[in-house]
């Protein structure tokens, strides 16, 4: 559809950008630009692909019907994505990898084939509040060393899980709404070793929070409540840290520790 490449800084208005054979929008090299109020749908790769240490700007577009996905970027991008519309993409709706490092900000991420928001590679980036929602996989999923800042995210309706981190992500997760998620609102698996600060997990059709395979987080400050599971189990070798969580009204058992699991669990209220 459309390239931009080493100092590039166009401003793309008001396009209709569709069914090509490679991406809908590719920046690279040390582009720029800005991408506003945009329509990229039904194309063979990714709706929007930002490498290099692309910084471009991506507001109120709506990327849709990607085969490969609706955002993708990677290799030290530095793009802004904010109120963006991706839905019904094949892929992940953003897909942030390879020391990517976005400002993802007022989005809605829904719909799905796969997940919402996958984060790996040692990407990092900031995403703020953003509405993640309906996807056939997690609504969040982080991987690989990953590092990113989610706050005041609501993560809904997710058919994979709402979070979910596992080899050896680390990250701060602060204050976001996951709810209505089947199987765990949030799971943590493979050595991730994230901060869960202030978040509201519920009515999950799973456990609250589950964590297994040797993860060692931290949660604190959480409010747990009306899971149709255990509001937070511990497994297999697992060694998170619990502080002052408010774990209540679920189905189950507030907190389930088994399978050589350990743990440090403290001033949590269980109701």
């Amino acid at each position: 559809g459309i390239k931009v490449a080493d100092s590039a800084t166009p401003t793309v208005e008001g396009c209709s950008i569709h069914d090509n054979d490679g991406f809908g929008i590719f920046c690279t090299g040390l582009s720029g630009g800005k991408y506003l109020k945009n329509e990229v749908f039904a194309n063979s790769n990714a709706g929007v692909a930002a490498r290099g240490s692309c910084v471009g700007v991506f507001e109120e577009n709506k990327v849709y019907n990607g085969k490969q996905g609706g955002f993708w970027l990677e290799e030290e991008a530095k793009c802004q994505l904010i109120a963006n519309d991706i839905y019904q993409n094949q892929k992940s709706g953003i897909q942030v990898g390879g020391h990517a490092d976005p400002l993802v900000v007022r989005n809605i991420v829904r719909d799905g084939l796969k997940g919402g928001i996958v984060v790996h590679d040692h990407a990092t980036g900031q995403f703020l509040n953003n509405e993640i929602m309906r996807n056939t996989m997690a609504g969040v999923g982080g991987t690989d060393f990953a590092c990113p800042l989610f706050h005041s995210n609501i993560v809904k309706d997710g058919r994979g899980g709402g979070i979910v981190l596992h080899e050896n992500c680390r990250g701060i997760f602060e204050k976001n709404q996951v709810i209505g998620n089947t199987h765990a609102g949030i799971g943590l698996k493979g050595n991730s070793n994230a901060l869960f600060d202030g978040n509201y997990v519920s009515d999950g059709t799973g456990y609250g929070v589950w964590v297994q395979e040797r993860a060692v987080s931290t949660l604190q400050n959480n409010v747990i409540e009306r899971n149709m599971r255990a509001g937070v189990v511990v497994t297999d070798n697992a060694n998170p840290t619990l502080a002052m969580n408010i774990i209540r009204d679920g189905k189950h058992a507030g907190l389930l520790i088994r399978h050589n699991a350990t743990g440090r669990f403290r001033q949590n209220t269980l109701s």
